[in-house]
């Protein structure tokens, strides 16, 4: 079936304190993914953000503990490939340096350091930083993919928020012939909607997505920016590169495209006070035109006044995500940032 947006309203009554007890009512939203059938929940619940604290005594903290990634001494502290897969024994573009993981997440698993500096805030993330460390990992991925088909993605933790165990800017690269849940589950939608539909998912909800106009955010030359309908974080933010289905297809010029989006999005979240976040660029396999390659991003926070996580039951063991921010009211806020 084509694609729809299905929204589920569901009331629930009660008796308000705040109204003498007299009849109350709250509604949650409930929306089902058009690709995958997941479920989100918007609710109508106040959730604070606290300010962006000093980092100052989290960053000292952190060299006190030792960096393994800082310049004076990560080519002593990281390992290197094996010479049958990248022969040089790691990938260096600029200032970024891609080598093997020593904890592997999957067969081919590598780790990126964007930048020398240890500790490199939202808003200092220039374009240049950003697409020699996507462009060093994509060289990685490729030189994977020249020797086995693998399923692949860039997977970026960025402050402890988010699950980042080093403070110095790194991202991971992670590959192999078992697929993520998410993978799988996009991967095997997007044939079956290809076969029942005749057209590409991915194609045909950038096309809809513009003429309804609620959630497509705009674009960055060839990489385009959506507000996620079922959302799979507090915001989840979309890139789509159109046509292309794996990460070795990137060009430069693309992934600049893809950066100065990203930059975009960080200067969002720091006016909105965010400085943790979660990003995931997913890869098909080359050829596997039901897929396009797409990127997630979601903030990771803390809220007051006990500093209560934005993880909670719903999202660790049932895998569905809660909500108090509509992805149309944030598109609202991002698309004049995109232009």
């Amino acid at each position: 079936m084509p694609i729809h947006f299905h929204k589920h309203l569901q009331k629930t009554r009660f008796l308000d304190p705040n109204r003498n007890y007299q009849d109350g009512s709250q509604t949650t939203e409930i929306r089902v993914d058009p690709l995958t059938g997941r479920t989100a929940r918007i609710l109508n619940f106040p959730v604070r953000v606290p300010p962006k604290p000093d980092l100052t005594p989290l960053v000292d903290a952190s060299l006190q503990m030792g960096c393994p990634f800082c310049p004076e001494v990560v080519e002593k502290s990281t390992p290197k490939f094996p010479p049958d897969l990248v022969p040089e024994g790691r990938i260096k573009v600029g200032e970024a340096l891609v080598f093997p993981n020593m904890f592997p997440y999957d067969t081919f698993s590598s780790v990126g350091i964007f930048s020398a500096q240890h500790y490199v805030p939202l808003l200092d993330f220039d374009e240049e930083l950003l697409v020699n460390g996507f462009q060093a990992c994509t060289e990685f991925f490729r030189q994977v993919q020249s020797q086995y088909a693998a399923y692949g993605s860039l997977n970026w933790n960025y402050m402890p928020q988010s699950g980042g165990s080093l403070v110095h800017p790194h991202i991971q690269v992670i590959a192999g012939d078992i697929p993520t849940n998410y993978q799988r589950e996009a991967l095997e939608a997007g044939v079956r909607y290809q076969r029942e539909n005749g057209s590409i998912f991915w194609a045909d909800l950038l096309r809809k997505e513009q003429e309804t106009g609620e959630r497509y955010i705009g674009s960055t030359g060839t990489v385009h920016w959506l507000a996620s309908f079922a959302p799979l974080g507090f915001t989840d933010l979309m890139a789509l590169f159109p046509g292309r289905n794996s990460l070795v297809e990137l060009t430069r010029p693309e992934l600049a495209d893809f950066a100065r989006g990203l930059r975009r999005v960080f200067a969002y979240f720091d006016g909105k006070g965010f400085w943790n976040f979660n990003l995931s660029v997913f890869s098909g396999l080359p050829g596997d035109e039901s897929f396009w390659v797409h990127a997630r991003i979601v903030p990771r926070f803390a809220s007051v006044p006990l500093n209560t996580s934005d993880m909670r039951y719903a999202e660790v063991l049932h895998h569905e995500t809660l909500t108090t921010l509509k992805p149309e009211e944030v598109c609202k806020e991002l698309r004049g940032m995109l232009e």
